[in-house]
């Protein structure tokens, strides 16, 4: 069986340069969820050094991924 990673986010409530600049100034990772014929989802993602550890070792691009915002999930 595959393992799968889960990743946790926040939501963000503003979107734009501003807002992914301060998110950076306090170690976090902006992102945005896009596809699946959904509208777009402005995240934050966890401190940026916990989210590079994780994912080196995981080697993220050969895993499925789960991103858990809010209590819901996206694959």
């Amino acid at each position: 069986m595959t393992n799968i990673m889960t990743i946790k986010a926040e939501l963000r409530n503003r979107v734009g340069k501003g807002s992914s600049r301060a998110a950076r100034k306090t170690d976090k990772i902006p992102a945005v969820i896009y596809g699946d014929k959904k509208d777009p989802v402005s995240i934050t993602l966890e401190n940026y050094d916990v989210f590079m550890l994780r994912t080196k070792n995981q080697n993220l691009f050969t895993k499925l991924c789960t991103v858990e915002v809010d209590g819901k999930t996206e694959n």
